[in-house]
């Protein structure tokens, strides 16, 4: 996000969500002290102003900072979860997203998804920690990674950070020389119920489209979907995938090959 996006973002804020903005000032600062402090790998613990997060290592913290100081899916304050709302989160990580979602939606219910055993007892692990702060919101979790298959797959495993993972096939997997796993793969359709989703939001590193070609009763369903895309060809073919299921884009950050794309019926 360039920094006027940045500017952008705090300014919706201040007139939307005045309350927050304390809040994320706060956030920011102990973020950047925590990346000063700790060392690049360890597993690591913050207490923020408004949520605490364990994580593998210091560069997991970016995505904390991403979505709750950078405001990475609020961009748009229509699609800042709401009261009652469900929420379905493919690419849950750690759980960051799936919090805020939590912290804003109330009474809401949110589907989180995250396929590498590791990475999930982390968003076991926080979303318990914090869920006395949101006792009115049915989180359930799975952990599947999401395509438009019923199988098992090789997902490959950074460790500079696990928001890097991502699923990996044919001459990559081939020439691959670091970690690779075996993960469990189902269709979206086949695991959440035939209900309105208010929100679907999709981070998986290059696996978008398979993501919504296995979810295509659930696209129907959707109000909003919130991805972040990682290359401007997978883009366009999400963008007309997406068209197809009523969908209209909303707003797309400015970085041809890597950002955040919103979209609304």
């Amino acid at each position: 996000m360039q920094w006027y996006e940045k500017v952008a973002v705090l300014g919706r804020v201040a007139s939307r969500r005045p309350y927050d903005l304390l809040s994320i000032i706060r956030d920011r600062q102990i973020g950047r002290y925590l990346r000063r402090a700790l060392p690049e790998q360890g597993s690591i613990h913050g207490d923020f102003s408004r949520v605490s997060i364990d994580a593998p290592n210091r560069t997991d913290l970016e995505q904390f900072e991403e979505i709750w100081v950078g405001q990475a899916y609020g961009l748009l304050e229509a699609f800042v979860p709401k009261s009652g709302w469900t929420v379905v989160d493919i690419g849950a990580n750690i759980g960051c997203y799936t919090l805020w979602a939590a912290r804003h939606s109330r009474r809401g219910k949110i589907y989180a998804f995250e396929p590498v055993p590791g990475t999930f007892d982390y968003l076991q692990r926080n979303i318990e920690a914090n869920k006395v702060g949101y006792p009115e919101v049915d989180i359930k979790l799975y952990s599947y990674a999401i395509a438009d298959t019923d199988d098992t797959l090789s997902m490959l495993i950074t460790a500079e950070s696990t928001g890097w993972n991502r699923l990996i096939s044919g001459d990559d997997l081939k020439r691959e020389t670091r970690q690779v796993i075996q993960v469990p793969v189902k269709p979206l359709d086949a695991l959440i119920p035939d209900e309105s989703v208010d929100c679907l939001k999709v981070d998986v590193e290059g696996a978008e489209l398979l993501v919504f070609q296995g979810a295509s009763r659930t696209l129907q369903n959707s109000q909003r979907v919130i991805m972040e895309y990682h290359s401007a060809e997978l883009f366009t073919k999400c963008k007309a995938l997406l068209e197809k299921s009523g969908l209209e884009l909303a707003l797309r950050t400015s970085q041809p090959n890597l950002g955040m794309a919103y979209f609304q019926r």
